[in-house]
């Protein structure tokens, strides 16, 4: 069976599958609605990988598109399809590009996240030293070299020390352990707030259901990514976050009055 003849899932204009056809009849004028998913993929500097399609697809051929794209089977949750695609597009891409992604994991030559080690083992330190209301606003920026571990060769590695490029070693550092228990309390809270909200919906969707996923795939993500990133300390990336949890509890709210003048 040619791949035009895998079956896609048929959705509703609200996400719900309806039912499931093949990839030639999905795409047959005008069109039936389905399932599918783009991959971006974005470094630190704000590049973002792209894929040319071959010249023997049969919509888009040699165009410029998205890292990858495709159409999960039907039943198969987009959140597992993805990254199961998008890894074989990498093991089949050239060699250029399976360079680019491996030196993630293994650098060929200059390691661009040495910089990262050094920031996270001297925000160990400065937590060591001041366990209970850290240095204080701003000064592990200021006071950053005082604290570099003795065996770490100078000059330090090409990189950027104003922060310590991980919320949680940074949060401690600045204001001290119990800061940082509050913030991971706070973060705990959001959660199961909005995961208690999401069990008290009726089934189907509906706005509140999708600002409430919105809200806990947020935090999940600001979470992971403050692993390797101060991403709370970006004033846009901060209003983002503020926003989207301040819709979530919207969400929760149970009888919600339209504004003056707007229909319910």
């Amino acid at each position: 069976m040619t791949r035009e003849q895998d079956l896609v899932e048929l959705v509703d204009s609200s996400g719900v599958a309806v039912g499931a056809t093949t990839v030639t009849a999905a795409h047959t004028a005008p069109g039936q609605l389905h399932r599918a998913f783009s991959v971006l993929l974005f470094d630190d500097d704000g590049q973002t990988l792209l894929q040319q399609r071959a010249s023997g697809k049969t919509r888009f051929p040699l165009r410029w598109a998205n890292a990858c794209c495709g159409h999960p089977g039907p039943g198969t949750p987009v959140i597992v399809a993805a990254p199961i695609i998008l890894a074989a597009g990498i093991f089949l891409s050239p060699s250029v590009i399976r360079q680019r992604f491996t030196s993630i994991f293994q650098p060929a030559q200059v390691d661009s996240n040495q910089f990262r080690v050094v920031t996270w083992r001297t925000g160990l330190r400065m937590i060591e030293r001041h366990p209970w209301l850290g240095l204080g606003p701003e000064m592990p920026r200021i006071h950053f070299d005082e604290y570099v571990p003795e065996d770490i060769p100078r000059p330090l590695p090409e990189g950027s020390y104003i922060h310590l490029h991980n919320i949680y070693l940074h949060y401690a550092a600045e204001r001290g352990i119990p800061t940082l228990l509050v913030f991971l309390w706070l973060m705990g809270k959001i959660l199961l707030d909005f995961w208690r909200g999401l069990r008290t919906l009726p089934p189907g969707p509906s706005d509140r259901r999708y600002l409430l996923h919105g809200g806990i795939a947020t935090v999940i993500a600001v979470l992971v990514d403050g692993v390797a990133n101060m991403n709370l300390g970006i004033s846009s990336v901060l209003t983002m976050f503020l926003v989207v949890v301040a819709c979530g509890y919207l969400a929760l709210e149970k009888d919600l009055k339209p504004a003056e003048g707007m229909n319910p």
